[in-house]
């Protein structure tokens, strides 16, 4: 695979099945089966890129007024080395 990352914008895809996607997953994780998509691969942000070793998911990050707590906001993008 490939060590260099390609940033993948997420998409809020409105199913209930797969609420956040990804285009283009190069390991062919889902293909769409109909519709003007037919034969295109993409990837679950939930369940395909957290497990997967070569996608990195990025959240945006929420920082509070003490500069020590930070939590993970909404995903942002996906780094994928795949």
């Amino acid at each position: 695979m490939n060590d260099k990352a390609i940033i993948k914008s997420v998409i809020h895809s409105g199913l209930d099945a797969y609420p956040i996607i990804v285009y283009d997953c190069p390991i062919n994780r889902k293909v769409w089966k109909g519709g003007s998509k037919k034969g295109q691969s993409y990837a679950c942000v939930f369940d395909d890129c957290y497990k997967c070793p070569f996608g990195e998911v990025v959240c945006e990050r929420n920082f509070f007024n003490n500069g020590d707590t930070v939590i993970d906001g909404p995903i942002k993008e996906v780094r994928c080395r795949g």
